[in-house]
């Protein structure tokens, strides 16, 4: 029954190869990972998060004072840079207008940083400003996310996600079963060898009995029959 169903593991995970080589997931990892690495590269620019962090603590601590600066908007960069510029206006206002306020802040040197660090922040954003990329990272996302949605839009009606999907299942249920049996099989080889054990312990104790008594010696076989 275990090789059996190691047999029907291994079709299974060839099934699910084949289903998976299809070209529209094969499409759809492409864009995903494409999405993955423009995200780290966007991320990367902003180094001034820790500075960020600083100034969202003195706001709340009231002992900085930025008139009109968007609190809320601060608080969900910081959770998800990413999606906040996402679900930003065009040209990011709330963004460019953070930033200003930011190295302002640094200039005037109101967060105590270390002049190396204030130096590198207030660096990172003009470097934002003058490179004028992040809007068109952004289109690119929201790009890659259309593509996304839509090449799973046609997964879903070619019927390969619920396939898939079934397949995943079905080795899931098949591994549990798997590893049931070789439980099972590995308590069985453990009661046989304690078995074996206390049937040699008799086999010399009663050899042992037999020289005694006959004083002979006496050479018993075990043997099992299955």
């Amino acid at each position: 029954d275990l090789e059996e169903r190691q047999k029907e593991q291994e079709d299974l995970i060839q099934e699910l190869s084949i289903v998976e080589k299809n070209e529209l997931f094969r499409e759809q990892e492409k864009q995903e990972d494409n999405l993955a690495k423009l995200r780290m590269n966007i991320n990367n620019k902003f180094g001034f998060k820790k500075a960020l962090k600083k100034l969202k603590f003195e706001l709340e601590k009231e002992t900085i004072h930025i008139p009109n600066i968007n609190t809320f908007f601060l608080r969900d960069f910081l959770k998800n840079p990413i999606n906040s510029l996402v679900n930003e206006s065009r040209d990011l206002p709330k963004f460019s207008s953070l930033l200003v306020q930011l190295r302002h802040v640094l200039e005037k040197n109101k967060l105590n940083l270390k002049t190396e660090v204030k130096d590198k922040t207030i660096h990172q954003i003009n470097a934002i400003f003058d490179e004028k990329t992040i809007q068109s990272d952004i289109d690119k996302i929201k790009e890659l996310n259309n593509k996304i949605n839509e090449l799973k839009k046609q997964i879903e009606q070619a019927g390969l996600a619920i396939n898939r999907e079934d397949i995943k299942n079905k080795i899931a249920t098949n591994t549990l079963k798997i590893e049931r049996l070789e439980n099972d099989l590995d308590r069985k080889n453990k009661d046989y060898m304690r078995y074996l054990s206390s049937i040699k312990n008799e086999r010399e104790e009663f050899q042992k009995s037999v020289k005694k008594v006959l004083n002979e010696e006496v050479k018993l076989n075990i043997t099992f029959s299955f």
